[in-house]
């Protein structure tokens, strides 16, 4: 059976019933918040639902009960994870690879990507065009490609840029969706200085983009490696603001 792991509610929303298999929905963003890297699964747990400012028992409904439906899933089955190539999305693929391997879960992990081109208007990058039977072939990564994923994930969760720099510089030509992901993520949340996410809605306000919404559409456009939302826009934008006065 296939295991069809959407990234976000936005997907889920729009998901056609006729594809076949069994739908879950990825409710975190670990892109945002502790990851926990001295803690086991279940201490991280109480962790998120505090840094979203829900109980344990919302955040067990919610998120929790979705991804532990994954671990169902055995050596006949295949989990396919409808994701971007943006940091945003990468960042959460990193966790399920770590999340799945650390319950063993034998079924096959793959990949689908967006269309790299795309003329209408998407929910959680994927157009509706795309969600239909026959599904777009799915990627399933070599041991090698996930042996790296699970070292840029303890790279990620320990802080540690210097290792992650070093994954990126050395497997970028092998794996250049997981080092993109990487390097986006160094450029953007660097040991020192503000770094690019401040410097880019710098430049916006200096072109004139004061009013947030007309902002972020912009950063959006100009900026789909990044696959940021207003919650991750909206903090430095009013930083920018009040550094501008």
């Amino acid at each position: 059976m296939d295991y069809h792991l959407l990234n976000g509610q936005c997907l889920g929303d729009i998901w056609p019933k006729e594809i076949p298999g069994l739908t879950v929905v990825m409710n975190e963003a670990f892109l945002e918040g502790p990851l926990g890297y001295d803690t086991s699964l279940e201490d991280l747990w109480p962790l998120r639902a505090s840094f979203w400012e829900v109980s344990m028992e919302q955040y067990h409904l919610k998120t929790l009960m979705p991804l532990e439906m994954l671990l169902q899933a055995g050596g006949t089955d295949r989990i396919l994870g409808w994701f971007g190539t943006d940091l945003f999305c990468q960042v959460n693929w990193w966790f399920l690879t770590a999340y799945l391997h650390s319950y063993r879960v034998e079924a096959q992990l793959g990949v689908i990507f967006p269309p790299s081109a795309i003329a209408e208007e998407t929910w959680g990058h994927f157009p509706k065009s795309s969600l239909k039977v026959p599904i777009p072939l799915p990627f399933f990564p070599e041991a090698t490609e996930i042996a790296l994923t699970l070292e840029i994930w303890d790279g990620y969760c320990r802080g540690n840029l210097d290792q992650l720099d070093r994954l990126a510089e050395k497997y970028a030509l092998d794996y250049p969706v997981l080092t993109e992901a990487v390097r986006w993520y160094i450029r953007c949340f660097p040991k020192d200085g503000d770094g690019y996410l401040f410097e880019k809605v710098l430049e916006l306000i200096d072109r004139g983009l004061v009013q947030f919404p007309e902002l972020l559409h912009i950063f959006s456009t100009e900026c789909p490696q990044l696959g940021l939302t207003d919650r991750q826009i909206a903090p430095v934008f009013a930083h920018c603001i009040r550094q501008k006065k």
